[in-house]
């Protein structure tokens, strides 16, 4: 049958299967291999400012007393290690202009919370209106940590809050206190941030845990592993700032540090 037609199926086509390799061999991309060789090269000619982290230190927001210098004081000083910002002429390199945005842009963005600290580090017993209203502060206490949550984006510690140093009904639908990415402060209530404070955001404010759960629930990431807490019966004051947002510099804190490294 059909013995008329040519063959169009040779076997040169379609050789024996067992004489082909089952994988081609790894063929290496040099470009891949040059662009993080110079993005290592890059990393290296940065300065400090490159590896430091977007979220602040607690040595960042407890600054030792000096004598014959208030919190106030001490807190200008800070500005003068800051680079001003050049409104005219160029930079040096790309390494001058980006560290000197970034340490301007860490230190907008950390300010306002350690301004609250050192309020209620200065008097930690007032309620929260009788805080200068410019700091904005916001104080839960007492706070306890009550659970832990595991989550895709990594361990997270269950907070329960009180609302009595506010003295007012807090509708959670509209507020914008303690939202997703907002950094805060919590030192042991004996302690009063006098000596201790750690770091943390929030990670996770469902309705659910802040208007159904009395009292209040949230989650929060803390932002070194050793400061993770474990102890449900230990007392803490919690402390943010309303007048900042963290979450918002935070991506552009990494984007900068990350431009460092392109070649």
């Amino acid at each position: 049958m059909n013995n008329h037609l040519a063959e169009r199926f040779s076997a040169n086509r379609y050789p024996d299967p067992e004489r082909v390799p089952l994988s081609a061999p790894p063929r290496t991309n040099n470009d891949i291999i040059q662009y993080f060789r110079q993005e290592k090269k890059a990393g290296t000619r940065a300065g400090a400012w490159h590896a430091k982290k977007e979220i602040p230190l607690p040595s960042e927001m407890l600054t030792p007393s000096a004598p014959g210098f208030d919190m106030v004081e001490q807190i200008i000083d800070l500005e003068d290690e800051l680079r001003p910002n050049k409104v005219e002429g160029a930079y040096q390199d790309n390494e001058e202009y980006l560290s000197t945005q970034y340490d301007l842009l860490r230190e907008d963005a950390v300010r306002p919370l350690r301004d609250a600290v050192a309020e209620v580090r200065k008097d930690p017993w007032r309620d929260e209106l009788n805080y200068p209203q410019a700091s904005g502060i916001g104080i839960y206490e007492p706070t306890y940590i009550t659970s832990v949550v595991f989550s895709h984006r990594g361990l997270a510690a269950r907070v329960a809050f009180s609302l009595n140093r506010v003295k007012k009904f807090i509708r959670w639908k509209q507020s914008k206190r303690l939202i997703t990415g907002t950094l805060v402060a919590l030192s042991p209530a004996e302690d009063a941030f006098q000596t201790h404070c750690i770091l943390a955001t929030v990670a996770a404010r469902p309705l659910s845990g802040l208007e159904a759960a009395n009292p209040p629930e949230l989650d929060l990431f803390f932002a070194r592993p050793q400061d993770f807490q474990l102890d449900p019966v230990r007392k803490w004051i919690m402390v943010e700032c309303r007048s900042s947002f963290f979450e918002a510099s935070r991506h552009t804190l990494l984007s900068l540090q990350h431009m460092m490294q392109e070649p």
